[in-house]
Formats: structure tokens, C-alpha cells, sequence
């Protein structure tokens, strides 16, 4: 997680994320991934790695500035893996 909380400290520094508590956010996209895949792994449910992903868009489009590209607007597709690009967000990849 301490490489994540570096990705967003760089972000916000570089002006893509607005000003943000990087510690935090790296908290909660971790959750995210955690509680989607326990979810996918339990219950066999698919559509967690997706919620997971749209959860993860929705917070870092909140703070995404106009320096930084948009989420990408495909949806996952629990049929097919996700890219490495995908999994890590466009803002996240673009460092």
C-alpha cells in the first residue's frame, strides 16, 4: 500500500489528483480491491471485480484535475480479465 500512497502523493504533486490525504486514498482503493476480490472468491460473484473498478473510477475521478486523462469509459467484462492498465486506472498508469 506504501507504493500506492507514493503513486497518489506524486499525482497530487503533479497537479492529476486534487490536493488529497494520500495515506487515505490508498486506504480506500485498497478496500476496494480487498472487498471485491473476497467477494468475487466467496460468493462467485462476477460482478465484484466491476463494482469494485466502477467504486475506484468513482473516487478518483472525484479528485482527477483537467491535467490528468479521463477513466477510461469501458466497462469491465467479468467474461475477460482485466489489463494491468485497466486494474490500475488510467490515472494511476499514466505516472
Amino acid at each position: 500500500m506504501r507504493r500506492l500512497e507514493g503513486l497518489i502523493a506524486a499525482a497530487v504533486e503533479l497537479g492529476h489528483l486534487s490536493p488529497c490525504d494520500p495515506a487515505q486514498l490508498a486506504f480506500e482503493v485498497e478496500a476496494l480491491l480487498v472487498a471485491g476480490n473476497h467477494v468475487y472468491h466467496l460468493d462467485n460473484d462476477p460482478r465484484a471485480l466491476a463494482l469494485a473498478r466502477a467504486g475506484i473510477a468513482r473516487r478518483l475521478e472525484d479528485l482527477r484535475t483537467p491535467r490528468c486523462r479521463p477513466w477510461p469509459t469501458t466497462p469491465a467484462r467479468p467474461d475477460r480479465p482485466l489489463t494491468r492498465y485497466q486494474r490500475l486506472g488510467s490515472s494511476l498508469a499514466s505516472w
